[in-house]
């Protein structure tokens, strides 16, 4: 296989897997939508905001898979450390030019990084209640930010897939 056809292979492998991450983020962003008539209720009960929040923490943890996942595959590095979330937002957010676009607008931006403060709380706060106005502005957060991130993964989608057919018309 020519460096080319293993390019080309890498890049489409990198779209089936991006559909799938896609399609999950389609699917938790629904699950944070859906939930009928708790916005209305202060007295949320406990069972409610924990599946809240677990479908908030579940839709940051499956749009930085699929961060990561282009980070590695395009960007050729994913950040580590104690700052490596962060910087996976930051990287994410800052075209590179002839590679890829943008993935995150700075208004996307601004909005996930509130949604990792979140994920990080969510992760560590075993003592504390879950505040049902927090995870509604969360909710509101996920609303407005998931339109623009499924718009830049399609741009990038056309993006590989115009990277995979100039590929292919490369000689031999």
């Amino acid at each position: 296989m020519s460096p080319a056809e293993q390019t080309q292979a890498a890049l489409r492998n990198l779209l089936g897997d991006l559909e799938i991450d896609l399609a999950a983020l389609e699917r938790l962003a629904a699950n944070v939508s859906a939930d009928p008539g708790l916005a209305s209720d202060p007295q949320i009960d406990r069972g409610a905001r924990a599946v809240l929040a677990v479908d908030l923490h579940q839709y940051y943890t499956a749009l930085e898979s699929a961060l990561e996942r282009v980070a590695r595959a395009i960007d050729g590095t994913v950040p580590s450390g104690p700052r490596s979330h962060e910087e996976l937002l930051r990287q994410a957010a800052h075209p590179i030019a002839d590679v890829r676009p943008e993935l995150l607008n700075p208004a996307a931006y601004s909005e996930l990084a509130q949604l990792l403060s979140f994920r990080h709380f969510f992760r560590h706060a075993y003592l504390v209640e879950l505040d049902w106005k927090r995870l509604e502005e969360h909710r509101a957060r996920i609303g407005r930010v998931h339109p623009s991130v499924m718009a830049s993964f399609d741009a990038l989608k056309e993006h590989l897939r115009a990277s995979i057919e100039a590929l292919a018309r490369l000689p031999s």
